[in-house]
């Protein structure tokens, strides 16, 4: 029996179905307010999250996103989950009555236990690693059990109970008996019913079967649409789990889960529709409606993530079996022949909505358009001063969309501001050097490449581009199989230093094949794959974009002049 990490699990699969949390989510004020012992505040905001009602195409509530603000990752030390313990426990010493800070307490000793025992098999679990997770797991359920009655009794104080013991599988009918307690309080709180489900599944407890017959039961319960979404979300979660085994496992009412993802996406506002696409795209093609997953595919746009598809390999395959992959072939095809509008019809007819449709932006983005990328889904705000964008991150997105866009002064400054607080890494340098080759500034170019040749460093694909770079290395002799681009996340980086050497000395042909393999690896992100296409379809020395007068001109005269430089 496999026996995976709850913790891990029960997280990835409120992540995947929801977006990314913003900066001001429960879980950070809470952790802000622990760390200052504003517990007047803590119980304010518990207050709030708590209050409800809950609505099931929430499933990530705030409610369990607040006492996620109160244990450290994983990955952090002893000490820091000590510094935090030690936090919780002056809450508790200064509130007892508190609900929260009892609550906080117990959903610290689970969690810490997890950490003992670590993500993997059972059997990579060492004896010291079963014992501390027993000790602080019983030590869990003992606060738990010691806390006032509002705390034991509270809807997040039910959950505990059932989160410490689901694990153990003689406990699977009373966890199902408090599932059934918290969705008689709260109809729509998601994750009692998700952690039922996820026990249910054949790794865990279940039996063939026995989770899509639990999902319709709590589905007819729930009733309505909201009974249709939840029967999505669980057979969803349960095709993650367990992919090509999922139609035989479960025997899933799709026709049901169309249904429920129908109406979840209805229900969600279209800039938080990505992740339940995805996971709806993805069940789609494991039942085998491709017709629906190309679809789907379409309206999702590049990817920002492969989460949901367990893997960027798996959505290589949808776009090959929903025949998503030769449409783009075929169109990439008009765009090298300069027809810029029919392409851009063509990416047009892939999604429903134009507004939201970001095969658009990346075309937008491919051929510098930048009136259009300002106006298109997901655009960057290219009009933000540079000095006020905080995020290093929202910076390398930024000198991506410059560079493509052919705005040299703004790539520049971007390029220098990222490169003064992450001088290790070559996308600020990288840019530098993009833009020199393409403004044609030869010196600049030299000054770049001799950064980029300068940098201390022991990532592969680096030391590749710096052996090309310095002339160690012929760069006519690199190829795409000199990168690991499964693996190495800088793979991509060192490839695009490369293949900029390789138009430098004019071997064009080469360049390109080092840009498609990248374009293969960051074809799924945006800005990335919006700069790289830029580069091979207008590489140094081919004519400009576009010039302010064609700009002006309008759409005809854009179709010949951007295509002049493909």
């Amino acid at each position: 029996m496999r026996y995976c990490y709850l913790g891990m699990v029960f997280s990835l699969l409120l992540a995947c179905l929801t977006a990314v949390v913003s900066a001001q989510s429960a879980s950070r004020q809470a952790g802000q307010l622990l760390a200052d012992a504003r517990y007047d505040e803590l119980d304010a905001l518990y207050a709030k999250v708590a209050a409800g009602p809950f609505a099931i195409t929430d499933s990530r509530p705030e409610l369990t996103d607040y006492f996620k603000g109160f244990f450290p990752s994983e990955t952090k030390s002893e000490a820091e989950w000590q510094k935090r313990r030690e936090a919780l426990e002056r809450w508790v010493e200064a509130r007892p009555e508190s609900v929260p800070a009892r609550l906080a307490q117990v959903a610290f000793y689970q969690e810490h236990a997890w950490k003992a025992r670590g993500q993997g098999y059972s059997s990579t679990v060492s004896e010291e690693g079963w014992k501390l997770f027993a000790e602080r797991r019983d030590r869990a359920l003992e606060l738990l059990a010691a806390a006032p009655e509002a705390a034991r009794t509270a809807l997040y104080g039910i959950y505990l109970e059932a989160y410490i013991k689901a694990p153990e599988g003689k406990y699977l009918e009373e966890v199902r008996w408090l599932a059934d307690r918290m969705t008689g309080i709260e109809p729509g709180f998601g994750p009692a019913y998700s952690l039922v489900g996820n026990y249910l599944l054949p790794r865990w407890f279940g039996e063939p079967g026995d989770l899509a017959r639990y999902a319709a039961e709590a589905a007819d319960k729930l009733g309505g649409a909201d009974g249709d979404i939840l029967y999505a979300q669980l057979l969803g979660w349960a095709a993650y789990c367990e992919e090509d085994k999922f139609v035989s496992l479960h025997r899933p009412d799709y026709a049901r889960m169309v249904c429920g993802y129908e109406a979840w996406l209805e229900k969600t506002p279209a800039a938080k529709r990505f992740p339940i696409q995805s996971r709806f795209c993805y069940a789609a093609g494991l039942t085998g409606d491709w017709k629906r997953a190309r679809q789907l595919l379409g309206e999702i746009g590049p990817m920002a993530s492969f989460g949901n598809w367990n893997g960027r390999e798996n959505y290589g395959v949808w776009l090959e079996k929903s025949g998503l992959r030769q449409e783009f072939v075929s169109i990439e095809i008009i765009e090298q022949q300069g027809r810029l509008d029919e392409a851009e019809k063509r990416y047009a007819e892939l999604a429903r909505d134009r507004a939201s449709n970001r095969w658009l932006t990346l075309f937008y983005l491919s051929h510098g358009l930048a009136r259009e990328y300002a106006g298109s889904a997901g655009a960057r705000d290219m009009a933000a001063p540079v000095d006020s964008i905080r995020s290093m991150d929202e910076v390398a997105e930024q000198c991506r969309v410059s560079i493509a866009l052919r705005d040299f002064p703004r790539a520049r400054a971007l390029a220098m501001k990222f490169d003064r607080s992450r001088p290790h890494n070559l996308i600020g340098k990288i840019t530098l050097y993009e833009a020199a080759l393409l403004e044609g500034d030869a010196a600049a170019a030299g000054q770049a490449r001799e950064a980029i040749v300068a940098l201390k460093t022991n990532r592969k694909a680096y030391r590749v581009a710096q052996e090309v770079l310095s002339g160690k290395r012929s760069a006519a002799d690199v190829k795409p199989g000199d990168f690991d681009w499964k693996s190495d996340q800088y793979a991509s980086q060192g490839a695009t230093a490369c293949a900029l050497r390789l138009y430098e000395i004019g071997e064009p042909a080469a360049a390109t094949a080092l840009l498609d393999a990248a374009l293969r690896r960051e074809g799924g992100y945006l800005e990335e794959a919006g700069r790289l296409r830029a580069l091979v379809l207008h590489p140094p020395g081919s004519s400009p974009l576009l010039s302010e007068a064609a700009v002006e001109a309008g759409p005809n005269a854009k179709a010949v002049t951007a295509g002049s430089g493909g």
